[in-house]
C-alpha cells in the first residue's frame, strides 16, 4: 500500500496521510519497501516528515526521458532541443536562485517574475562575454542554442503568452514546475515561491551532489561583476 500510493504521488506526509506514515515507521516495513523501490530503480527517503519516492536517473518507468520531459514541459510537436537546452537553463538558475551549497536555508523565500528574467537576462549576456565554445566544453552546457534561443525571443510587459516571447517561453516552464508542486507560481501576481516538496529534494538529496556544487559554480561565475579580459564570444 505504500509503495502503491508513492508511486502514484510520489510522496506521502504524516500531515496528510498519518495512517501510511506510521506504519513506515516499523524498521520491517521501511526495508521491504525500499526493496521494492530498488526493484522499480527508485529509492524513497523520509525527508522533514515527508516520505518521497526518488527515481533514479536512468529510471524511464517513473521519471520523464528526454523527449517526455520535452513534450510535457513545452508541448509536443511545438518546440525542439534548443527550446528544451533553454527550459534547463531557467530551471538551473531558479534552482540557485532559491538554494547554495552553504546552507540548507533560503536564500529567498520568494521571487518576482521580473527580477527572475533579470537573472536569467544576466546570466546569458555574461556567458556571451566568454569563449563560448570553451564555456560549453568546460561546463558541459549548450551555451550556443541557449544564446541563440534567448535572443530570439521577444521581450514584453508580462502579459502575452506568445511562444515568441520571454514571458511566454518563461511561463511554460514555471507551470510545469507548478503542476509538479516544485514551485508555487502566483501568474497574476507574477510570483515565484519554491514549495516544500522542492526545498525537501534540494536539502536531502541534491545539494550535496557534485553536479549542484559545478553547477551552482556556473552560476556565480555568469553573476561576476568583473569584466572578462581574453576569450570574449561572438
Amino acid at each position: 500500500d505504500i509503495y502503491a500510493y508513492l508511486n502514484e504521488y510520489r510522496s506521502l506526509s504524516r500531515e496528510k496521510q498519518s495512517t501510511l506514515f506510521d506504519v513506515y515507521t516499523d524498521e520491517e516495513i521501511q526495508k521491504l519497501v525500499k526493496l521494492i523501490a530498488e526493484r522499480f530503480n527508485t529509492k524513497v527517503m523520509l525527508i522533514n516528515n515527508t516520505i518521497y519516492l526518488i527515481p533514479n536517473s536512468d529510471n524511464k518507468l517513473l521519471c520523464y526521458t528526454k523527449t517526455e520531459l520535452k513534450d510535457a514541459m513545452l508541448r509536443p510537436g511545438t518546440y525542439n532541443e534548443v527550446d528544451f537546452n533553454l527550459a534547463n537553463f531557467i530551471i538551473g538558475e531558479l534552482l540557485t536562485t532559491f538554494y547554495n551549497s552553504k546552507t540548507e536555508q533560503l536564500a529567498m523565500f520568494q521571487i518576482s517574475y521580473s527580477d527572475f528574467e533579470n537573472r536569467v537576462n544576466t546570466s546569458i549576456k555574461k556567458a556571451q562575454e566568454y569563449n563560448v565554445e570553451e564555456l560549453e566544453n568546460e561546463h558541459n552546457v549548450p551555451f550556443i542554442n541557449i544564446i541563440k534561443k534567448w535572443n530570439t525571443l521577444k521581450g514584453s510587459d508580462g502579459d502575452t503568452k506568445a511562444k515568441e516571447t520571454r514571458y511566454g517561453f518563461m511561463c511554460k516552464v514555471l507551470k510545469f514546475l507548478d503542476n509538479e508542486k516544485l514551485i508555487e507560481w502566483f501568474e497574476d501576481d507574477k510570483l515565484i515561491k519554491p514549495t516544500k516538496k522542492l526545498t525537501d529534494l534540494v536539502t536531502g538529496v541534491i545539494l550535496y551532489k557534485p553536479e549542484f556544487k559545478k553547477h551552482e559554480e556556473l552560476f556565480i561565475k555568469l553573476k561576476s561583476q568583473e569584466p572578462v579580459v581574453a576569450g570574449k564570444g561572438e
